[in-house]
């Protein structure tokens, strides 16, 4: 029961962590054709990075391992939420230092479009 329980929180957490980056990814391009949205989409890339910065790292995915742990699933992670699946999506081996240059990249550039659109 223990088991199921944990399986079903890690499927949880890992919806919400890719809905979260789709609206990440998706929001700095639908402020391009809907400028209303820019406020909503500031504000998330703002918790984002603020979240990032305090915490070093995204609690959604320390939530993720903490609970494989209690649940006693294997923790296959290459390293971080992103690393492990763009692996198991799409095949590519990132490193720490790639996946993190690759995550500040589209955080820097969401956050500067929705500001640049604002004004």
């Amino acid at each position: 029961m223990k088991r199921l329980t944990s399986q079903a929180m890690i499927l949880a957490i890992m919806l919400v962590h890719f809905g979260w980056i789709i609206l990440l990814v998706g929001g700095t391009i639908y402020i391009y054709f809907n400028p209303a949205y820019v406020q909503w989409h500031l504000t998330l890339v703002t918790l984002t990075l603020l979240l990032n910065l305090f915490l070093g790292a995204c609690p959604l995915t320390s939530w993720e391992e903490r609970v494989r742990e209690w649940g006693d699933n294997q923790i296959d992670y290459k390293g971080s939420f992103a690393a492990t699946y763009v692996h198991r999506i799409f095949g590519v081996d990132l490193s720490e230092k790639q996946i993190m240059i690759l995550m500040t990249g589209i955080k820097v550039v969401s956050y500067l479009s929705a500001v640049f659109i604002s004004i």
